[in-house]
């Protein structure tokens, strides 16, 4: 019995932020509108493509979640195994909360939905692509972050 639990708490302690990550794609899965394109454009508009512009600001973000997650200075103690789960649920979770900002209830200029595919799959992977170009280059978020910055603001003037 006890060495059950042992397994039980070792499986909880390796898969947490993976099986949190669980939460926001139900909400998103949920709250996702109907949309007319059920197979998405390549690239293109995020209403109706599989990547767009946001793509690069995606992945900027996790170049940048990835170098502060895994700085030298936190590597002996976090494992990348344990990072991809939580980068995982951190995306999902903006996610799920992009649809609640997509109502134009709190920016009236904000009222588009992204494709299901784009927020579920394309937006996810493109952070964890950052975030493995973040650990894999050190010194990356030195480009990332002028660029992330820029990309931000320009969206909040034009909010």
């Amino acid at each position: 019995m006890e060495n059950e639990l042992k397994k039980t708490k070792e499986f909880w302690d390796n898969n947490y932020f993976l099986i949190l990550s669980l939460i926001p794609l139900f909400l998103i899965i949920l709250f996702q509108p109907q949309q007319s394109t059920i197979i998405p454009v390549f690239f293109g508009d995020g209403e109706i493509a599989l990547f767009d512009l946001w793509s690069i600001q995606h992945f900027l973000a996790g170049v940048l979640i990835g170098s502060l997650l895994l700085s030298p200075k936190n590597e002996p103690t976090k494992k990348w195994q344990r990072i991809i789960p939580f980068i995982l649920f951190i995306a999902l979770t903006w996610e799920a909360v992009e649809i609640y900002l997509e109502t134009g209830v709190v920016f009236e200029n904000w009222k588009n939905f992204e494709h299901w595919t784009n927020r579920i799959i394309t937006d996810p992977l493109m952070i964890l692509l950052g975030g493995a170009v973040g650990y894999l280059i050190k010194e990356s978020w030195r480009i990332a972050v002028i660029p992330a910055i820029m990309w931000l603001v320009i969206k909040a003037l034009l909010l």
